[in-house]
């Protein structure tokens, strides 16, 4: 990248940054600075601890209100908060940021009269005891594919589980 460092943590975080930028477009240093500082230990990976004190830091700090727009990260931050759209594309970005594999998906019940969206994260095994959606092999969902593998989720105040935002015979309508 053309990019000269001074530490391994530099390194990540230089890199991450580069490639987040180029990714999404977002350029923010705000956004930057809230997702490197997920790194509590300071070692450039991305630990479940870690994920989960941003997501209790992300829900200690901003507001979950209404809005009729999906916000980027950045229009997040500026906002004070969002609805769940908002708050799965905060999270996203910082799994992303961080190498993650995750996606945002929408649930909905049968009758599609409402729908929640939160963060999937995509892991080739169980972690823990969060709870997953599991798929035994590559599945289309909305006519996007998602490999096999378990998708531990990730709504707005918790990890490895969902919010009474969703009802558990929901089902995944789009990612």
């Amino acid at each position: 990248l053309g990019i000269g460092f001074f530490s391994l943590r530099d390194a990540h975080n230089g890199i991450n940054i580069t490639l987040f930028r180029e990714t999404t477009g977002i350029s923010d240093s705000r956004v930057f600075t809230m997702y490197a500082e997920a790194d509590r230990d300071l070692n450039g990976h991305l630990s479940w601890p870690e994920i989960e004190a941003f997501q209790n830091w992300l829900y200690r700090t901003y507001k979950y209100t209404h809005n009729d727009t999906a916000l980027r990260p950045d229009r997040f931050i500026d906002a004070g908060g969002g609805d769940c759209e908002d708050w799965a594309l905060a999270t996203c970005g910082l799994l992303r940021f961080w190498g993650w594999n995750s996606r945002v998906a929408s649930f909905a019940p049968a009758t599609y009269e409402n729908a929640h969206a939160i963060t999937l994260v995509w892991s080739a095994t169980q972690i823990g005891s969060y709870s997953y959606y599991y798929f035994p092999e590559e599945t289309l969902v909305a006519g996007k594919t998602l490999k096999a593998g378990y998708y531990i989720p990730i709504d707005y105040n918790a990890v490895g589980n969902i919010t009474n935002a969703m009802g558990t015979d929901w089902i995944m309508r789009d990612v």
